[in-house]
């Protein structure tokens, strides 16, 4: 991934999720952010990087099979491209690895946006945990 490459050499990261919408740039022009197009992606980077900040969409593309069994509404096929933006909050819950600013959700799902933002309101930079049967 040559986004975990730059991150080594910069001081101030930032996340960004979202399997569609490219980057914003930094005032400057430059790449301001590190792009994770998967919830497994932004975990991984999550698990090993400080982020001073995150933007999170809620609705991440499946892979073939998983628009075969039928997307967000089932997982029975097992695979963690069903994982959305909100499981990333739930990762970011649980093990504590929060950024240095509170996430901001950029989702244009409405009723994904809104439990997303409710987590975060609720749990940001809190010892509090929530249940999950995801293994991350």
């Amino acid at each position: 991934m040559e986004d975990q490459e730059k991150l080594g050499k910069e001081s101030q990261v930032k996340l960004w999720l979202d399997d569609n919408r490219p980057c914003p740039l930094a005032a400057d022009g430059e790449e301001g952010w590190t792009l994770a197009k998967t919830s497994r992606e932004a975990i991984e980077l999550l698990k090993i990087h400080d982020f001073e900040e995150a933007s999170l969409d809620h609705d991440l593309g499946h892979c073939d099979a998983c628009n075969q069994c039928g997307g967000y509404t089932s997982s029975a096929c097992g695979h963690d491209c069903h994982w959305t933006g909100y499981t990333v909050v739930i990762f970011m819950i649980n093990s504590g690895r929060w950024p240095k600013t509170k996430p901001r959700v950029h989702s244009a799902n409405p009723i994904g946006a809104g439990h997303m933002k409710d987590a975060i309101d609720r749990y940001y930079m809190t010892n509090e945990k929530i249940a999950t049967s995801v293994k991350f």
